[in-house]
């Protein structure tokens, strides 16, 4: 960097901008939210896990789209969703918390997909519900307007992907913060004079 720097248009609006204003405008879901409800709400339990299956491959595709520098670099479009979900959880892009349930969703939807005779069993849902993490499970719990009674199938689906969606919002909201504060640096590195720093 040298002292000729000249923040564009752009860097100056979002050094402008407040925080909780860049948090904000990123809570949008990277789908739509009634229809993935909808969707996964219908039909029989290995329709709801196929449909919410879909949006989480997106879900997935999108975090490694916001976070890679150079996405075009590798071929993540030809990747399985396993290998996928294996490059998320090597750059930390979700929990473990969520990389457990969701490894359980693609387990499931892979006996599907091999075995046209196979059925989603209690026991497979009570195993979702067991791994999917407990705040998620009382928020359910709490849910207005829910009756009592153990976690339906589609139920653990919306959670679990809504939060791994909320969590890629706020990875995007801290990577756009973070490149402010480094605006922020190299705006004050500049009023510095006859100094260079290279960063």
């Amino acid at each position: 960097m040298n002292d000729t720097w000249n923040p564009s248009s752009e860097e100056l609006e979002l050094l402008s901008t407040p925080d909780d204003i860049i948090m904000e405008r990123h809570q949008v879901f990277c789908f739509n939210h009634d229809d993935f409800i909808e969707k996964v709400q219908s039909g029989d339990r290995w329709q709801q896990l196929i449909q919410a299956h879909l949006y989480f491959e997106h879900v997935v595709a999108q975090l490694l789209k916001e976070a890679l520098a150079k996405p075009e670099a590798i071929s993540v479009s030809r990747m399985g969703f396993s290998q996928r979900l294996d490059l998320v959880v090597a750059m930390a892009l979700l929990p473990d918390e969520l990389v457990i349930p969701v490894r359980k969703i693609s387990g499931l939807r892979n006996k599907i997909a091999h075995d046209l005779t196979f059925e989603i069993a209690d026991k497979d849902v009570q195993d979702l519900e067991n791994c999917t993490p407990i705040h998620l499970r009382k928020a359910l719990l709490q849910g207005e307007g829910r009756g009592g009674g153990r976690l339906h199938l589609h139920e653990l689906l919306i959670v679990i992907l809504l939060k791994a969606d909320i969590v890629r919002q706020h990875l995007a909201a801290n990577r756009e913060i973070a490149k402010k504060s480094e605006l922020r640096l190299r705006s004050a590195l500049k009023k510095i004079p006859k100094v260079k720093y290279v960063l």
